[in-house]
């Protein structure tokens, strides 16, 4: 549920039970979220900012902060603002208190609606329990930033590799000039083209037919390019050509794992209600496939209409003793979960004749074709429980399942990786050249890998000119560590946007801050304790702080502080309305506060400080 969801929700709620009415709903509720959540007011809200997400936990962070420094402040400023403030680290002891306090609170509403924690009436928590909430956010924030890395990594050029090669041992020759197709094979040999070719070609074509690179068969046209002054060391293309494979394959294994991670993101950002029906119900995976009979043939013909999306089936039964069938599509390279009503009356089967695998433009329809739409199952790869796919008992689905964590949910990722087949469908795109007027094969697997990413499709068409720089937006985007929209910038991006270098243009700042994961617990009572012989006496409540919590106040004596501090100059200033004797120190002819604890001037420019006599 989005915020603007919230908002009208709760709306609702308070016109319905009489409290608010036509004339005074608005104002009522700008009043109530003032204090109680008061980031419900912030302008220009992202819609795909969700509650439950690691971008509403930071979020709800950023707005506690800024509240704390001056309340209602931030009904006044955009999402992006709030963001872009919270990118500042806390300095200062107090502001440091106020962040982890606030992410507390958040990472309990988090835990809840993840599945970690039991929902409590009292909003009381354990700090066992919150201890296993940090654990469970800080492994869900490690996966989320190693796929958007994964995502955002550039793609090996195996004819990048070879010209670096050639250029090391020949420094003397250009970038151009090895890739100037000026050599002829005295004998073409094995060779399929008569050439000319490049020194990049000969080295990348000699290792594809199991030879070592021989200049000596070749003469040049080019007076420029001598091949006498050319020496290349013995197995060079062999050892380009293996380091690029050995790249190739590691990219590949963290490719699978990052798709993992975005289907079990995807499920973990469904309602609760869709959530329970997969966690609870009897599923089946499985690929979607038209099957088509032509004339008097009788064997069949699987064409599938989305070739990397698979179909998730969950039979559940909800509380009142209903049965019922539930289908969603998972597709990747789209980022989105979509309910598909249209096949609740198919059952998955298999089909003799269909093979694994059948992708292609459908044929058309005719009196001699008949095409049914069929599921047929995907088994993924890896060991699982035998009652993976049963249903589980719904006693407790009032609460949240941890689908990010679910075995079940794990099942329905490898069943995407196995559907997409990254390794097979780069093995069946090898053999070609790299001559003219052909695409190498290292460039048809990368056209499809990066077909793969999460919104590559969605914005390829108009960052083209610069796409590598703007798959790195992409990627950040997809799993909410991008400004422009916490994983709603791809879908802004297909609606036309446009922008120079960046995906996303202005708005594309990555949220270092919003990447982190849960802030180690400060215990006040702790701190005080341990800065006694500073001079920080104590650290107390000082009434309610938002969501009823205590707020936290450093007291402390700013002349036993800062006896030895080089600069600090102690007097009196007006501090949130109450003159106070606090320490200062003059920069650019202005005096800014210290901090007791960093020794380091924070904040803004004080206005009327006065220093002691």
């Amino acid at each position: 549920m989005n915020a603007q969801d919230i908002y009208a929700t709760l709306s609702d709620h308070l016109r319905e039970t009489g409290v608010t009415n036509h004339y005074n709903g608005v104002l009522a509720m700008e009043v109530l979220l003032a204090r109680k959540a008061p980031e419900l007011l912030v302008k220009d809200i992202p819609e795909t900012l969700t509650k439950g997400t690691h971008s509403w936990v930071s979020f709800v962070t950023a707005v506690a902060r800024i509240e704390a420094e001056a309340p209602g402040s931030t009904s006044r400023m955009t999402y992006a603002q709030v963001m872009m403030r919270h990118e500042l680290a806390p300095i200062t002891l107090a502001d440091k208190l106020v962040e982890q306090q606030a992410q507390t609170d958040a990472l309990k509403d988090w835990g809840v609606y993840n599945g970690v924690l039991t929902r409590s009436s009292t909003d009381q928590y354990s700090e066992e329990d919150m201890a296993k909430v940090r654990a469970a956010f800080n492994e869900q924030m490690h996966q989320l930033n190693e796929s958007s890395k994964t995502f955002a990594t550039p793609f090996p050029v195996l004819h990048e590799m070879a010209v670096a090669s050639i250029k090391e041992q020949n420094p003397h020759l250009s970038e151009e000039q090895i890739k100037r197709k000026v050599l002829t094979p005295k004998d073409s040999g094995f060779l399929e083209f008569p050439g000319p070719y490049s020194l990049v070609d000969i080295l990348i074509n000699a290792e594809r037919h199991h030879k070592d690179v021989a200049l000596d068969s070749y003469t040049s046209s080019d007076k420029d390019i001598d091949l006498s002054t050319i020496a290349l060391r013995k197995f060079t293309n062999s050892f380009v050509v293996s380091t690029f494979e050995a790249q190739l394959s590691v990219l590949f294994d963290r490719f699978e794992r990052a798709t993992q991670t975005q289907v079990k993101n995807l499920i973990s950002k469904l309602p609760v209600e869709d959530r329970n029906i997969i966690e609870h119900g009897k599923i089946t995976v499985s690929r979607e496939v038209d099957v088509t009979y032509s004339g008097a043939s009788t064997t069949p013909v699987g064409l599938e209409p989305s070739p990397h999306s698979i179909i998730v089936q969950s039979e559940f039964v909800d509380a009142s003793g209903r049965k019922g069938i539930h289908t969603y599509e998972i597709d990747g390279p789209n980022n989105i979960i979509r309910k598909r009503e249209d096949l609740n009356d198919k059952t998955p089967a298999t089909i003799p004749g269909i093979p694994d695998k059948s992708t292609g433009p459908l044929p058309p329809v005719g009196d001699s074709v008949v095409r049914t739409r069929s599921l047929i199952p995907i088994v993924p790869d890896g060991d699982y429980k035998e009652d993976v796919l049963a249903p589980r008992s719904n006693d407790n689905v009032n609460n949240a399942p941890n689908s990010f964590a679910s075995e079940k949910t794990q099942y329905i990722a490898d069943a995407l990786v196995k559907k997409i087949s990254i390794r097979d469908n780069a093995e069946s795109l090898r053999g070609t050249t790299a001559f003219d007027g052909e695409v190498p094969f290292w460039q048809k697997i990368e056209d499809f890998v990066v077909g793969l990413i999460p919104g590559y499709n969605a914005v390829k068409n108009f960052i083209a000119g610069n796409w590598r720089e703007g798959l790195i937006d992409v990627a950040f985007d997809v799993f909410g560590f991008l400004l422009a929209g916490a994983g709603g910038a791809v879908r802004a991006a297909g609606a036309g946007a446009r922008a120079g270098s960046s995906a996303f243009g202005s708005t594309a700042k990555r949220l270092v801050r919003g990447a982190i994961g849960a802030l180690n617990p400060i215990d006040p009572k702790g701190i005080a304790q341990g800065f006694v012989q500073e001079g920080i006496t104590y650290l107390a409540t000082s009434g309610p702080g938002r969501n009823n919590q205590p707020s936290f106040k450093i007291k402390y004596d700013p002349v036993k502080i800062f006896r030895n501090v080089e600069n600090a100059t102690i007097g009196n200033a007006n501090m949130q309305g109450t003159t106070t004797a606090i320490a200062a120190t003059q920069k650019n002819g202005k005096w800014y506060a210290l901090d007791p604890v960093s020794k380091q001037p924070f904040g803004l420019p004080l206005k009327d400080f006065v220093p002691s006599a």
